[in-house]
């Protein structure tokens, strides 16, 4: 077995008894348990073991994958790497494990703690990243697996009812208590995030202007489980408009050279607007997301969407990416806008973007689709119909 897999198992060891204590120590009542050093140690090893070489991978990908297909990678991985990935996916579950208490308990939250470690550096704030991105609820609806899987996760000290295990699947009342665990944890996720709603935003913002792929998958999954969990006007203000805001921004300093860049995002602004709108994208595609992007300010969705749509500012994949994220605005059959606020008859559909913004969507379709660029906001309806003629 190689050196660097000895000492992720070790350190998995160490990690699992940690977990087993605070969880002993959660489930015999007591009232509060405070001990910050033990809670940095475990987010300072949590923020180094994506940066391992042959571990960071796995890590990240574990994100974005169940608990089925992660053990279906893990066994054709540990093949090939001597069991360095198998070790690394170990530790990455009892670190979470051991840190669950600390965030998930009766005790006070140390959910803005997390937050200002994140702040600290692109390191913590990618491990940050991959902790929360693991923690926080899975999105609705879940699967009678998912959520079982879950109530497993989070151990015994995620809640304070004891855990149940369903071995019927159709066992109802187990099922009931699974479903109202989950429902616990939501609730206490929604009011620490709320709590730290401005930590929050300054940690979502600074990954947002990361141009690491990795960071920015793991804040992609991050960010639709926070807005799963916020829901409606609470995402809205947490979630997205930071992020409309920065895409707007990001916009004008692509269109003036001369502005001063974003603080979350000094570089280069053009990428840094396909990455913001790919972020928005993944939540657009999710019902929580679409729902908060539906609340936005319509003037303010116009005018950050625009730069995006028009493919002389942005590269050739982000007005792909804009279309794509106002398919799912204007999907009938998923647009949640009915749910969160009722549109006057008079005025019609309050929940479709700006015209505006709909027009250059038009334009964008059409140059992605010919390879030509309406000069003018005029000749945007005759290409459309003659280009729609076409396809009919």
């Amino acid at each position: 077995m190689p050196e660097e897999a000895q000492l992720l198992w070790m350190l998995e060891a160490v990690a699992g008894v940690v977990a087993a204590i605070l969880h002993h120590l959660a489930q015999s009542g007591l009232p509060s348990f405070k001990h910050p050093s033990l809670f940095e140690a475990l987010c300072h090893l949590y923020a180094a073991l994506p940066s391992l070489p042959a571990a960071g991978s796995c890590v990240a990908a574990a994100v974005a994958e169940d608990a089925a297909t992660a053990a279906g990678a893990l066994s054709a991985e540990e093949a090939h790497d001597g069991g360095v990935h198998a070790a690394a996916r170990a530790l990455n579950a009892a670190l979470l494990r051991a840190a669950r208490p600390f965030l998930e308990s009766g005790w006070s939250s140390c959910v803005p703690a997390l937050l200002e470690f994140g702040l600290r550096g692109p390191r913590e704030g990618f491990g940050v990243a991959l902790l929360l991105a693991q923690a926080v609820p899975p999105t609705l609806p879940v699967t009678y697996e998912q959520l079982l899987h879950a109530q497993h996760s989070a151990g015994p000290g995620a809640s304070a009812e004891p855990p149940l295990e369903a071995e019927a699947r159709d066992d109802e009342e187990a099922l009931h208590a699974l479903a109202r665990a989950m429902t616990l944890r939501r609730q206490a996720w929604r009011g620490a995030l709320t709590d730290a709603g401005p930590l929050l935003q300054q940690l979502l913002l600074r990954l947002a202007g990361s141009s690491c792929q990795q960071v920015g998958q793991a804040l992609a999954a991050l960010l639709v489980r926070v807005a799963d969990v916020l829901v409606g006007r609470k995402a809205q203000e947490l979630v997205v408009t930071p992020l409309l805001q920065l895409l707007q921004h990001l916009g004008r300093c692509v269109a003036d050279g001369a502005l001063e860049r974003p603080p979350s995002a000094p570089g280069e602004p053009a990428p840094a607007l396909g990455r913001v709108v790919y972020l928005l994208g993944e939540l657009a595609a999710s019902p929580s997301g679409r729902a908060g992007l539906l609340l936005a300010e319509p003037a303010l969705l116009a005018s950050a969407l625009l730069p995006a749509l028009q493919p002389a500012l942005a590269r050739s994949a982000t007005p792909a990416a804009a279309l794509q994220l106002l398919r799912c605005l204007c999907e009938p059959r998923l647009a949640m806008g009915a749910l969160c606020h009722a549109p006057r008859a008079a005025d019609g559909p309050e929940e479709l973007p700006a015209h505006a913004v709909l027009a250059a969507a038009v334009d964008a379709a059409l140059l992605l689709s010919t390879g030509e660029h309406a000069a003018t906001a005029e000749q945007v309806p005759a290409r459309a119909r003659a280009r729609a003629s076409g396809w009919g």
